[in-house]
């Protein structure tokens, strides 16, 4: 005989329902088509795979990944329906002023959603991470599509911690989950709808007028800004004060001789200089 207890989770599914979402899109979110899986390798790598034939916006999400991606082939862990494992694609239907830029606007968006949640402290990590009091809650992992029509198509990956289910799997870094920050945890649709469709609204201003702003707002929410930084680049180490970004996204660290740009790379608050 089977024993029940044995099969009993640790704690309650709150599962993901593409109608459900749906439902909670902004009204003028329309165009978009889903899918929705149970268990896969990556999203972004699932929907980098679909053909757009005549859709110009498409979202992945999965329950769980197996092969999770964050920056450098890195890999994303997150069990079984605790955070948000989604990936938007989409193609635009024009060329964009500064589209090198691109990779902010999902941190924007993650700032503005969260923030409207009542999580007051979170900010942007250079390049791909959102942070609250030091402590990682979601990643970013953005990938451009060979577009031979001259239009620029991106895929949005985005994992975000929702529940605490940090026994369950052991993580390389420090990180906070929005069940952590707030008394009222909203439900992964819910979430998902508002994230997707904050999205979506940044990207069709972009197309419309360009991403400066967006970089603007994101200097606003660079949590390292001013502060004493480590920064690591194929193995090389800079210390020095961050100074924010460039006209093109790159990291301004001022150093002992001087400005210096970075366009990849990891950054940290020095050791012996953290608040």
């Amino acid at each position: 005989m089977l024993d029940e207890t044995a099969c009993r989770l640790s704690y309650p599914l709150d599962l993901l329902n593409v109608v459900s979402i749906k439902e909670n899109l902004a009204e003028v979110i329309t165009g978009l088509s889903f899918d929705l899986y149970g268990s896969i390798d990556s999203t972004n790598t699932a929907i980098s795979q679909l053909a757009f034939e005549e859709q110009h916006a498409k979202v992945c999400l999965a329950e769980f990944q197996t092969a999770g991606r964050g920056r450098h082939s890195r890999q994303w862990l997150a069990p079984y329906a605790s955070g948000l494992c989604l990936s938007l694609a989409w193609r635009f239907k024009r060329q964009v002023e500064q589209i090198q830029l691109i990779s902010l606007l999902p941190a924007v968006a993650l700032v503005r959603v969260l923030r409207r949640l009542g999580i007051e402290q979170v900010g942007a990590k250079w390049p791909n991470d959102i942070i609250c009091s030091g402590r990682k809650l979601a990643g970013i992992l953005i990938e451009m599509l060979p577009n031979k029509l001259l239009q620029p198509t991106i895929i949005i990956g985005v994992g975000l911690n929702v529940y605490n289910r940090s026994g369950l799997v052991k993580v390389p870094q420090p990180i906070t989950t929005i069940e952590d920050l707030l008394v009222e945890v909203p439900k992964r649709n819910e979430l998902a709808a508002v994230l997707i469709s904050e999205l979506v609204f940044l990207l069709q201003q972009a197309e419309q007028s360009g991403l400066e702003s967006i970089r603007d707002e994101w200097q606003a929410y660079d949590v390292f800004n001013n502060k004493p930084v480590c920064f690591v680049e194929g193995g090389n180490s800079t210390r020095g004060i961050s100074r924010g970004i460039n006209e093109d996204g790159s990291l301004i660290v001022e150093t002992n001789i001087g400005l210096k740009s970075y366009i990849s790379g990891e950054i940290s608050l020095r050791a012996d200089m953290e608040e």
